[in-house]
């Protein structure tokens, strides 16, 4: 028996359809009657949608890693080839273990698990590999969503590319929207974007379900893409939300006026009142299940991560919340303000009623809830069902960054807007559809559409520029957010990467100008300021850093340093305890912990910190050198062999370690072993002036005059103002002319 599913027109008036058949005309849906554009294929709403978006975000292909890719890929062990895969499983995002206090928690292994894969393929931190993958998810994303925006306008599933004309227009709007230029052009974006194309997929197989001829095979790979979404992203959890809210307004078709309006029979309705009890069940276990590997712990943020959620009164927090949920909108609408952080200070906390801010507060909840109520008197029409479906796919996605369930660690972050933005396109076309029902306006909609996808294009190019490097990036920032210390931060590490310490200093103050409690821009001043030996002034900005940030390791051990330097013997070494007890597994504080034992020529305990560095971190490069020039130093060529055999298991072929173990088992009188690591030095790289004039000097030692001669002048031809090496040589000529 053939069953019918009633809709609606525009106007809320009845018409069947026979769902079995799908013979209706592509060109049927009232929708694309409203708009004008041609009609066309799937393949070529395809087609174009992917040009576009590839036209808008090519450019990024060719940029380096930006920002949270130095923390999240450059400095992850987690990708690295020689890492066991299994770490994957129990480390977080950033490569740290997901149990941990530290942990953002963020648990997105397939993630991590295809950077690996980009690193493999690329043999190494290639940025194009990484790049490019993000490009093309992003397409592929625009390109589904094309079926998805077809079967919300038609109101169900269906084998035709329903509603073609104003499923292509979300499409493009989709593709070339600035707002996901974050997702698309920072490499750590591909986790929104891989959870968005799983999401797409749970929904269009649940959608495939909820058709009464499907089979359960669809459910269970809606369940499976949802499940497989969370370990990309935590937001992917809401798709689940998203199916249940589809068969609660599209198949049950809840209205005001038939609390149940049922376009099936009772058997029919029971069958997805089952399905939704189900899903909301699989998402209770899913949400189980993620907090279980966070050890049912929520992340730790700071102040100046999300400000407003510090607040101590209720209200105010509650008032700034929708104050920066406006803010999202109006990125939406109007995304030309675009920031790679909002943080410290972008968005001042709302603690005044004085402050003109609580305009923007007032006319979104008026808006906001006059919206609501209009969609739910419409909720008996197919437009009204659209709009709710519309605003489903706009609200639930947002629900992890509301702060409403748990507090999250930034007040704005566009890449959170990536699937949002899928809700908010359904709105803003069906809004256009409603205002072509007046004829005289159409023209002028065809006009302004026109001119706003070629303004979002080229938009998304600019800002796809701006992410070309982190100086652009940072740049650009300082342009929106002037007054946000981290930007200012960014920058002056910008600037003293490039040895612009003078700039450095200047941005790094400005930071802690705007941000008094700012630890990070202390302690990288503190560095520049040790760098120039002004140990004083580095001492006080390094106690004000861990005076603010009592857990602060990086700052405790630059601060020993600097304690060491000023011969505070005994309050360096509380420094170096105190970093080391904050941050168990620091081989740079035992190391720069060695070397203050060192400088007080404590050797033995500078060997001991040396050798834990080195346990730590068994290929830490500094801690070898000055661990064999020590021990070339003291003599002691029990210890200066042992290490010789362990260094060459991690580092065989540096140059500088192999050469300085040749040096160091000369100054211990082992001349044989130093002849040896010499002349592997050579092997390693010919040009080296430096271990031909000291494979001469053991020559010399050892009176082996006619072999040391031609290395001296070999060495002094490749380093002719080598004064050490000119005083040897005349001395060499003057013994074999004395013979």
């Amino acid at each position: 028996m053939t069953k019918y599913k009633t809709t609606s027109d525009i106007n809320g008036n009845i018409k069947h359809k026979n769902d079995d058949s799908d013979t209706e005309s592509i060109d049927s849906c009232y929708y694309d009657d409203m708009l004008p554009v041609s009609t066309v294929s799937l393949a070529t709403a395809s087609l174009v949608t992917g040009v576009l978006s590839l036209l808008c975000y090519w450019s990024t292909q060719q940029a380096d890693f930006t920002f949270d890719d130095n923390s999240a890929i450059l400095g992850n062990k987690d990708i690295l080839p020689h890492t066991p895969i299994s770490h994957l499983l129990y480390n977080d995002f950033w490569g740290t273990k997901v149990t941990s206090n530290t942990s953002h928690k963020s648990y997105r292994p397939l993630v991590v698990l295809t950077f690996r894969l980009s690193y493999y393929l690329a043999g190494g931190f290639k940025p194009w590999y990484f790049h490019i993958v993000n490009i093309v998810l992003h397409t592929l994303n625009s390109v589904l969503l094309l079926r998805v925006f077809s079967l919300i306008f038609h109101g169900g599933y269906t084998n035709n590319f329903a509603c073609p004309k104003a499923s292509l227009l979300c499409g493009v709007l989709f593709a070339v929207h600035p707002i996901h230029t974050e997702s698309v052009a920072a490499t750590v974006g591909r986790a929104d974007l891989l959870c968005t194309l799983f999401y797409i997929l749970s929904f269009l197989c649940y959608v495939k379900h909820s058709h009464q001829n499907s089979s359960w095979i669809h459910y269970a790979l809606a369940l499976t893409f949802a499940f497989t979404a969370i370990f990309c992203k935590e937001q992917g959890i809401t798709v689940l939300g998203i199916c249940v809210a589809f068969d609660i307004i599209c198949m049950l078709q809840i209205n005001v006026k038939n609390f149940m309006h049922l376009s099936y029979n009772e058997n029919d309705a029971s069958k997805v009142i089952k399905r939704v009890a189900m899903t909301t069940l699989a998402t209770i276990l899913f949400l189980l299940f993620r907090m279980s590997i966070m050890g049912s712990r929520p992340p730790q943020f700071q102040e100046q991560d999300n400000p407003a959620s510090f607040h101590e009164n209720i209200l105010v927090r509650i008032t700034n919340y929708i104050y920066i949920y406006s803010i999202n909108i109006w990125l939406l609408l109007t995304p030309w303000w675009l920031c790679f952080d909002w943080a410290m200070g972008c968005v001042p906390v709302i603690a005044s009623l004085a402050d003109v801010r609580l305009i923007a507060v007032l006319m979104f909840i008026v808006s906001t809830l006059s919206f609501a109520v209009k969609v739910i008197t419409l909720l008996e029409t197919h437009t009204g069902r659209v709009l709710a479906m519309a605003l489903a796919f706009t609200v639930v996605p947002f629900l992890p960054a509301m702060n409403v369930f748990f507090r999250v660690g930034f007040v704005v972050a566009e890449r959170n807007l990536y699937i949002s933005s899928i809700g908010f396109i359904l709105l803003f076309v069906t809004s256009l559809i409603l205002i072509c029902q007046h004829s005289i306006v159409q023209k002028m909609v065809k006009i302004c559409l026109v001119f706003l996808i070629v303004l979002y294009v080229a938009r998304s190019i600019n800002r796809s520029d701006d992410w070309l490097n982190e100086s652009n990036l940072f740049n650009s920032g300082v342009k929106v957010c002037p007054s946000n210390a981290k930007v200012h931060y960014n920058i002056g590490k910008t600037n003293q990467d490039a040895d612009k310490k003078d700039l450095a200093i200047q941005n790094y103050l400005e930071a802690i100008r705007l941000f008094p409690k700012y630890d990070q821009p202390m302690n990288n001043l503190g560095n520049i300021y040790k760098e120039r030996k002004m140990f004083v002034e580095a001492e006080e900005v390094l106690e004000r850093a861990v005076k603010i940030s009592p857990t602060f390791a990086t700052a405790w051990m630059n601060l020993g340093s600097v304690k060491c330097e000023l011969k505070m013997k005994e309050e360096s070494n509380k420094c170096f305890q105190l970093a080391t007890t904050h941050k168990r597994n620091y081989p740079d504080a035992y190391y720069n912990w060695g070397n203050t034992h060192l400088d007080f020529e404590e050797y033995d305990i500078a060997l001991d910190k040396f050798k834990m560095a080195l346990k730590l971190k068994p290929d830490h490069s500094h801690a070898w050198l000055n661990l064999i020039l020590m021990l070339g130093t003291t003599g002691n060529l029990k210890e200066l062999q042992w290490a010789s055999n362990e260094v060459s298991k991690v580092l065989p072929n540096d140059r500088n370690i192999v050469h300085s173990l040749g040096n160091s088992f000369g100054k211990a009188g082992d001349l044989k072993a130093a002849e040896k690591y010499i002349k592997q030095t050579i092997q390693i790289d010919p040009n080296f002036g430096g271990a031909y004039g000291n494979l001469a000097v053991v020559y010399h030692r050892l009176k082996r005059y006619e072999e040391a001669l031609p290395l001296y002048e070999k060495s002094l031809h490749l380093e002719p103002h080598s004064q050490y090496m000119k005083e040897n040589y005349a001395k060499l000529k003057k013994t074999m002319g004395r013979r």
